[in-house]
């Protein structure tokens, strides 16, 4: 009776706290097992890198919608437009497509929402001013002026920080996993250790993608 408590217990940890993934599988078959492997606590892994990896392409998402001076439907595509009673990017409303080097078309394909994604487009602050022509709106992309250039900059350093914290918030995570796989004794403490040090050395790498990230768009800013 114990041993199956014991098993049922295993499951359940491993279960909440890591990826279901084919190691998971593996996991769950050894249910003699005491202690987790190296090769099972690195399966504890799997679900930190994808939520990291999310932060990292919500961080060139975000990169995207910022203009450089040349255009690019990722400037106005996630852009959130008040329609239908909730809120939906552009991309599920209208093609946005590059006419010319600085010109972007927007095709809205319900005539009824055409003055709202402009409006939607106008309020995100980003120096875009449609006009219309039936149920196109055309983009002109004007020059960087050094007001814009630096509120832009400041709005990437602001998305970087908020990925950043994201991040951050993902080791926190998982070090209070290892903390109770150690409480529940499935891991000893030179094993917390270990991986504590390999969680930070993940979050440092993650957060110099996106300090990289940040340089990039910068450049390509000025």
């Amino acid at each position: 009776m114990k041993r199956s408590k014991d098993t049922n217990k295993r499951k359940f940890l491993l279960l909440k706290y890591a990826a279901i993934d084919s190691c998971i599988m593996l996991i769950i078959q050894r249910k003699h097992a005491k202690m987790l492997s190296v090769e099972e606590i690195s399966a504890l892994f799997a679900d930190m890198a994808r939520k990291m990896e999310g932060a990292i392409e919500k961080y060139k998402e975000l990169l995207g919608g910022l203009r450089v001076g040349r255009a690019t439907p990722g400037m106005v595509e996630n852009i959130q437009v008040d329609a239908y009673g909730g809120k939906m990017p552009i991309n599920q409303l209208a093609n946005v497509s590059v006419a010319e080097a600085r010109v972007l078309l927007v095709k809205v394909w319900d005539d009824s929402v055409v003055s709202k994604v402009e409006k939607a487009i106008v309020d995100a602050n980003i120096g875009l001013n449609p006009r219309t022509e039936g149920s196109t709106l055309k983009i002109n992309i004007p020059e960087l002026s050094v007001e814009m250039r630096e509120q832009l900059k400041k709005k990437a350093a602001s998305y970087a920080e908020s990925q950043k914290i994201a991040i951050r918030n993902v080791r926190r995570y998982a070090l209070d996993v290892l903390k109770n796989l150690e409480k529940e004794k499935v891991i000893d403490e030179n094993a917390v250790k270990d991986s504590s040090k390999r969680v930070q050395k993940m979050t440092d790498e993650y957060v110099e993608q996106i300090d990289k990230l940040l340089d990039k768009k910068y450049s390509e800013m000025d």
